[in-house]
């Protein structure tokens, strides 16, 4: 391989979208559907290091109570 060149290790063939969530329709008790979108495993892994690199480290505003 010459340099600047890229090695392509994974993924979807050439012109597809990545897909890096996962999506189910399931029923609700009250009639109707609700979309569930799942991160993919190595998605999931980048949002938590993100949240425990980065986000955890900026203070919640004074006003912010829920979800703490």
């Amino acid at each position: 391989m010459q340099f600047g060149q890229r090695k392509r290790i994974e993924g979807p063939p050439r012109g597809e979208p990545l897909a890096h969530y996962r999506y189910a329709w399931v029923k609700k008790k009250t009639g109707g559907h609700r979309l569930l979108e799942a991160p993919k495993p190595r998605t999931k892994e980048i949002q938590r290091r993100i949240l425990h690199e980065l986000l955890d480290r900026v203070p919640p505003h004074p006003a912010a109570h829920g979800f703490r």
